[in-house]
């Protein structure tokens, strides 16, 4: 006869969220990864995890952490609260971790970086291009369509490398850069 020792459950000692900044368009989707750890770093046992939201404007979340954000592009700081609970010895451990959530707008500045270059003939220099909404918020995903006035002067390729031509000057406004932002929520039809 072997009478075993009853399996020791480990007390959560800490609750890890990814990601910990939800960034998504208006309506956009993300997925929350939670692990509830002991003080070993190994996954709790016997733990319940709930998520909620405060603000409707943020967007909601399900049970599950599938998060859908709102209409309405903002910074919403701790929006999205991911609770961790686990009885054990007959105390209750709560564990509670906060997200911020950024719904992007439309685009309304680009910058370009950097906005004047200095370079020797046959030299490559590097344009990059960053989009701001009206929260200020920079935008990932732009799509830019790098062109030169006169080709002359060098060559730019698709991903903003400036190749200098040979013929040294000051060439004012030569580079451009059309900024696009794909808005998928924008073509939605609605029924």
């Amino acid at each position: 006869l072997v009478i075993r020792r009853e399996k020791e459950t480990y007390p959560l000692a800490r609750l890890s969220v990814e990601p910990r900044r939800i960034m998504v368009q208006p309506r956009g989707r993300s997925t929350l990864s939670t692990r509830a750890l002991n003080e070993s770093g190994d996954i709790a046992e016997n733990v319940y995890i709930s998520y909620n939201t405060d603000d409707d404007n943020a967007g909601s979340i399900d049970q599950l952490g599938a998060f859908v954000a709102g209409h309405t592009p903002g910074v919403y700081n701790d929006a999205v609260h991911v609770t961790a609970t686990q009885e054990n010895d007959g105390k209750v451990i709560t564990k509670t971790s906060e997200i911020d959530v950024v719904i992007t707008g439309q685009l309304t500045s680009a910058a370009v970086n950097p906005t004047a270059a200095v370079i020797a003939p046959g030299k490559m220099v590097h344009f990059k291009i960053v989009g701001r909404d009206e929260n200020g918020v920079g935008l990932p995903g732009l799509v830019v369509i790098w062109s030169v006035e006169d080709e002359s002067i060098g060559t730019i390729d698709g991903f903003g490398n400036f190749l200098s031509g040979t013929k040294p000057g000051l060439y004012e406004s030569a580079i451009k850069a059309e900024v696009i932002q794909k808005l998928p929520y924008l073509l939605e039809t609605s029924q």
